[in-house]
């Protein structure tokens, strides 16, 4: 174990706070002294780890380079002969191409929405999993 042999050790909150970081580092901190520097951004931190942000552009980039990567496989498959064998890969990635899809219309969606409602520059938008998870299943016939 890395704390048996060492006795200070820095490292980033990420790498402290999250379990399978600190594991993938063999980092214990039982029956260790934990000293943090800045404390009073340890709120933020543990919740940036648990939290998610995907913005609209991003989904949309990420569905066009799985498309590209589909259309470039199935290509290569068909002269390969194996189009058979990667048929599910396919058809999943298709399937997370459309899910990308949707979520970047719903994130429009809300940008448009909260944009109408202010003057002003968009402000920030943010929306709980169960949220995210309705405006999939929402759109689960139409692109899914």
């Amino acid at each position: 174990m890395l704390c048996d042999r060492l006795q200070v050790i820095a490292v980033p909150y990420h790498s402290l706070f999250h379990k399978p970081t600190r594991d993938s580092l063999r980092l214990r901190i039982k029956d260790c002294v934990v000293i943090v520097d800045e404390a009073h951004n340890i709120v933020d931190t543990i919740n940036s780890i648990h939290s998610v942000e995907l913005s609209c552009a991003q989904a949309l980039q990420a569905s066009s380079l799985l498309s590209s990567y589909v259309q470039a496989a199935s290509t290569a498959a068909i002269k390969g002969g194996y189009l058979n064998r990667d048929a599910e890969l396919f058809e999943r990635t298709r399937q997370i191409v459309s899910l990308l899809k949707c979520l970047a219309d719903y994130l429009e969606k809300l940008i448009r929405t909260a944009t109408a409602r202010s003057s002003e520059s968009p402000p920030p938008v943010s929306r709980r999993d169960s949220d995210i998870t309705d405006a999939v299943l929402d759109c689960e016939g139409t692109c899914c």
